[in-house]
């Protein structure tokens, strides 16, 4: 675990960004005040003209880098560390097999593959998703995504069990529970802001049910504690409450 004395016993909460291009990892006082930020990179692939994509896997050895570095060069100790909120990018879906594991690497927002998945999204459902989302489609949205996928990567999509959303996989991770909170929800069009929940019929387009998302919960409520291994990969104390949080774009 991380050592130091933190002056005056002050305490401190990290701010974890899940960014498109590097994680951020921001330490703030008490009352607010930034402290220190790090950052570590991951790779993204684009293996043809128009594509965007990472591997999930990658994202949790950037997060605990990160951390890991911030509390050394703030001197902060582990023990002053007394919580973690989440945020991260929009629209990034992580599709999983039976045991939590990606099957696929995870199209980002910027990805343009799926134009003529939203084209026919657009051209049948168009007027009942921007009704229900507030959001007209795009190859932007996770639910286009998961079209392309379905139609394009069958061995990945027979493997899938459960979507997450990116800052979901990372929460299952740092604490065994896949979370979201309304914001993210609404980025993979799948979720019914008219209603506050995920829609079957969004749903049924894609080819995923309610029950293969995660449950949705406010931003500000905890998630539950790190688990034994993620505090020793970060260098924090297991049971250290971690926060459902949200997108970027919502904390602005």
């Amino acid at each position: 675990m991380t050592g130091g004395i933190s002056p005056g016993g002050a305490r401190y909460v990290l701010g974890v960004d899940l960014g498109t291009s590097e994680c951020k990892v921001c330490l703030v006082t008490e009352a607010g005040e930034a402290v220190r930020v790090a950052r570590a990179g991951y790779v993204t692939h684009a293996p043809r003209p128009l594509w965007s994509e990472q591997d999930p896997r990658d994202w949790a050895p950037a997060v605990a880098a990160a951390t890991r570095r911030v509390l050394v060069e703030s001197g902060v100790a582990a023990r002053s560390v007394v919580g973690m909120a989440l945020t991260s990018a929009a629209h990034i879906g992580v599709l999983l097999d039976a045991n939590g594991h990606p099957v696929r690497r995870a199209m980002l927002w910027n990805d343009q593959r799926s134009s003529r998945e939203a084209a026919e999204l657009e051209c049948e459902h168009g007027e009942e998703i921007l009704r229900q989302t507030y959001q007209a489609v795009s190859t932007t949205w996770t639910l286009p995504h998961l079209c392309w996928v379905r139609r394009n990567d069958p061995d990945a999509w027979a493997r899938t069990q459960r979507v997450a959303l990116s800052k979901d996989f990372l929460a299952e991770w740092l604490v065994g529970a896949a979370v979201t909170d309304p914001a993210t929800a609404v980025s993979s069009q799948l979720y019914d802001a008219t209603a506050g929940r995920w829609s079957p019929e969004l749903c049924g387009m894609a080819g995923v049910t309610p029950a293969m998302l995660p449950p949705v919960r406010p931003a500000r409520e905890q998630i539950g504690g790190l688990t034994a291994e993620a505090g020793e990969r970060l260098g924090l104390l297991p049971g250290t409450p971690v926060v459902v949080g949200t997108l970027d774009s919502a904390t602005e």
